[in-house]
């Protein structure tokens, strides 16, 4: 299943993804949300670790919501249709 995440409420990093979105007079509302689809393989966070202290053994747990890195912008839009921009 894809997921869809809401564009970040700063202003910068909000103002980044309307650039990066290649779409004519893009208007943001709260319900506004881009597909993972759009964002490399490395901005996505799937998975928690956590490295104990004593043993130094990695632990990694698969998130129930994946997450996108802070700075992270859709970049990705391939084949997109010129009629949209």
């Amino acid at each position: 299943m894809k997921v869809h995440v809401k564009f970040p409420r700063d202003q910068v990093l909000r103002n980044a993804w309307i650039r990066a979105v290649p779409r004519e007079n893009l208007t943001v509302t709260e319900n506004s949300r881009v597909c993972e689809l759009h964002f490399m393989d490395e901005d996505i966070i799937r998975v928690a670790t956590h490295t104990e202290q004593a043993t130094g053994r990695v632990l990694t747990v698969p998130l129930a919501h994946v997450r996108l890195r802070p700075d992270a912008v859709p970049s990705k839009f391939p084949d997109y249709p010129s009629y949209t921009s």
